[in-house]
């Protein structure tokens, strides 16, 4: 394809949208794309970005209010470039005059709105919501939301490129055409491991403060809508009360207020740009945290790269800023509120420092790359070329033309919900903590909400019992479950008559099962085992890539074992006392050991208690159903040696009675290779299987 973006907020001296463009350059030929970028500029020239990429500028007038940049005057000469170009796919990435302009061209080619910017929260927000609703504003600015409104009408489709603040407020705003697919950070170059506390000490110093003090950054042009001053004045309120330094890197035209607010405390450093990505990288996992003092930023890349570099958010409570903190556990205050920001700042360096350091680095593994993003931006658009203009709605598929479709795994402390094809590419994802069934439900229900339209299929892989009879009247339900109040609870169906969309449901572990067969460890497994072991024990069969059912769902978890002599451990279980789960799961374990397994030493004999009664299930697994590789996941699971130690309790168990050279390899029990993303992958797969099955029952 060749893809032409129409970019009024392009401009060689940096800013998210070169950023954002600049990658795209990389990312387009790499797909076998042609990416040309059209800006405004000083001179009429093009600027040559290696094979397939080009930036053609245009000579037209400097901004007014920012001399940096420029703005598309001679609409002429936009339109004879773009005669010229005979683009596939257009973009804009500007939402002001130039989307009009590219709305109104008279070329075939479909179009897109990307939406980096966020006038209503820049200008209107910031401006009176000191004083007045957002509802109150928003009426005031009409015009504004008349003018995206038209818009929408132009396009084939409007790209949100942040997370449920943008999709929301774009929605109830009037705009219908909308497909989410969110942005990312640039690959492989942010990173906990950078963390250098030799610079980090002599930021400090630099601040005046030992290396004990909380080291705060702050990244990012120095203009009105970023509060820059607010954010200093925050920290020295903050400072009053505990040691903190606050360094701030970047520049612009309020450079001159920044400085002044921060004159008067040599506790906060202004750095100039770093325009070296390696040395960013480096000074960001080198803080104890960002902080970041704007409401308006639409996905706020800053706080992607800081999440990456295993650096704690604190971030106001509107945004993309927002989405981050909550995507990584992080700190809001309420927006605009410096009262709020340093009672924030102040609870921030309360917590202890390691478990929020933990936190952190584990969210680092998780965070969503922008060559991410644009697999799933160009497959979209490979869904548009070539179609007639009907200025409507497009369904939205991935490049292996696989339905979208919402997964939830429902978990007994949280909830993992997703919107996507596949699961490393998903549109869009949060978790839910496990709370009563109304308010965890109503919480699913809400972040559906704004995806409304763009998943045609809801899969959902829960924990149990469960109602998976689809000819019962308990189907979708959470049956006899020891999970308190969730006990005969409406799942599926509420779902269904919520989204009108169909339903899949089967169990946590089934669900596993089958990600793991479609995309992970057990691919061209015949028959494939998942088992977990974490705060229960539970299995799922998958036969040639379908779930096996009976009677009921598979109890794995509930067999009982033969007990060593003097093992005299009662079990945990609420049911059967010392059943595999009464055993070997987290609460047993902990029960037997007074620690975890990872805790145990190796030769503690509690531990091989609890190993060789896994050991014995397995074999009793093998010698039922045959499987030909097992997946172990789960919180005990992940013990150091765990794998092999299971294994060979096995092979003892098993006796020599069945003979397959598999089973003395190290392949045969596997971990996920999905990681913690097995459910959720079975949650999709469940969703996309059926509307295959309606899909040929339809032929």
């Amino acid at each position: 394809m060749r893809i032409v973006d129409v970019a009024a907020f392009y401009t060689p001296y940096g800013g998210g949208v070169k950023t954002y463009i600049d990658r795209k350059m990389v990312a387009g030929p790499l797909s076998g794309h042609e990416i040309i970028t059209i800006a405004p500029g000083p001179a009429n020239m093009i600027e040559e970005r290696g094979p397939n990429a080009r930036i053609i500028y245009l000579k037209d007038p400097a901004f007014p209010l920012d001399r940096k940049y420029h703005y598309f005057r001679d609409v002429e000469a936009l339109y004879a470039t773009l005669d010229e170009l005979k683009p596939d796919i257009i973009e804009a990435s500007s939402p002001w005059r130039s989307a009009r302009l590219v709305g109104e061209w008279r070329g075939a080619a479909p179009r897109t709105l990307i939406m980096h910017a966020d006038p209503a929260s820049a200008y209107g927000y910031r401006w009176f919501g000191g004083i007045a609703s957002r509802e109150t504003i928003d009426r005031g600015f009409d015009i504004y939301w008349k003018h995206l409104q038209n818009l929408d009408r132009l396009f084939e489709a409007t790209i949100t490129i942040a997370g449920d603040d943008q999709l929301r407020r774009l929605r109830d705003g009037g705009m219908h055409n909308l497909v989410p697919i969110p942005m990312g950070v640039e690959p492989g170059l942010f990173s906990p491991t950078l963390r250098d506390e030799a610079f980090r000490a002599r930021l400090l110093e630099r601040c005046d403060l030992p290396p004990d003090a909380t080291l705060l950054l702050g990244a990012g042009r120095h203009g009105p809508e970023k509060r820059w001053p607010m954010v200093i004045e925050a920290v020295t309120a903050a400072g009053a009360k505990a040691p903190v330094g606050f360094v701030l890197a970047g520049d612009g035209r309020d450079r001159a207020k920044v400085a002044r607010a921060a004159a008067r405390n040599p506790h906060i450093q202004l750095l100039s740009p770093v325009t070296d990505r390696h040395e960013f990288a480096r000074l960001m996992a080198s803080c104890d945290a960002l902080i970041h003092g704007c409401e308006a930023e639409v996905f706020c890349t800053v706080g992607g790269e800081a999440r990456a570099s295993g650096l704690p958010l604190i971030m106001p409570d509107l945004g993309g800023g927002a989405d981050h903190a909550r995507l990584a556990d992080g700190w809001v205050y309420k927006s605009a509120d410096k009262a709020s920001l340093a009672e924030t700042v102040l609870d921030f360096i309360a917590a202890p420092r390691e478990p929020i350091r933990v936190r952190a680095i584990f969210h680092a593994q998780h965070v969503r790359t922008i060559d991410e993003h644009f697999v799933d931006l160009f497959a979209y658009y490979e869904t548009l070329v070539g179609k007639p203009r009907t200025i409507a709605p497009t369904p939205v598929t991935v490049r292996d033309a696989a339905p979208i479709v919402a997964a939830i795994e429902l978990g007994g402390t949280k909830i993992n919900v997703a919107i996507g094809a596949h699961p490393d590419r998903l549109l869009a994802e949060t978790v839910i903590p496990t709370t009563t069934p109304q308010e965890t439900l109503r919480s699913v229900e809400a972040f559906l909400d704004l995806y409304r339209g763009s998943f045609s299929a809801i899969g959902i892989a829960s924990f149990g019992p469960a109602g998976l009879d689809p000819t019962r009247p308990d189907w979708g339900y959470i049956t006899s479950t020891t999970k308190p109040g969730w006990g005969d609870t409406s799942i599926a169906p509420r779902l269904a008559k919520a989204f009108g969309v169909p339903v899949a449901f089967d169990t946590d572990v089934n669900g596993a099962a089958l990600g793991e067969y479609r995309w992970g460890a057990l691919e061209k497994s015949s028959v494939g085992l998942y088992l977990t072991v974490g705060t229960g024990v539970g299995g799922g069969l998958v036969i040639d890539g379908t779930p096996l059912h009976g009677l009921v769902h598979p109890e794995m978890g509930h067999i009982r074992l033969a007990r060593r002599k003097g093992d005299n451990f009662e079990g945990v279980c609420p049911f059967h006392g010392d059943c595999l789960e009464g055993l070997a799961s987290g609460p047993a374990v902990y029960a037997r050991l007074g620690k975890t397994l990872s805790e145990a030493a190796v030769d503690d004999p509690d531990r091989a208690r609890v190993v060789d009664d896994l050991g014995q299930a397995l074999a009793s697994f093998v010698m039922s159903f045959s499987p030909t590789k097992i997946v172990i996941g789960g919180g005990v699971a992940k013990s150091p040696g765990f794998h092999a130690d299971i294994a060979a309790r096995m092979r003892h168990w098993l006796g020599g009675y069945i003979r397959a050279e598999v089973l003395e390899g190290n392949d045969y029990i596997v971990s996920p290779l999905l990681g913690d993303r097995s459910g959720v992958a079975g949650g999709i797969a469940l969703a996309q299987d059926l509307l295959e099955r309606q899909s040929q029952r339809g032929r």
